[in-house]
């Protein structure tokens, strides 16, 4: 949790983070752009509140049934 409130505090103050992270969830709520890696290849990327609302995200990285 510290981390994410750090990363808040660091995009309001408009400076870049490169964040690698297996909450997908957290990861995508901080973000605004995004890249979804499967098997250490990117397999979808954009902006990050499409993708979380993508089914495919939605289903292989968030727990949820289409």
């Amino acid at each position: 949790a510290q981390i994410f409130d750090v990363i808040k505090n660091l995009k309001s103050l408009d400076v870049t983070v490169l964040l690698v992270e297996q909450n997908a969830r957290l990861a995508l709520q901080a973000a605004d752009y995004a890249y979804v890696m499967d098997s250490g290849l990117v397999s979808m990327s954009g902006p990050a509140r499409e993708l979380v609302d993508d089914a495919r995200v939605r289903e292989a990285y968030l727990g949820e049934r289409a």
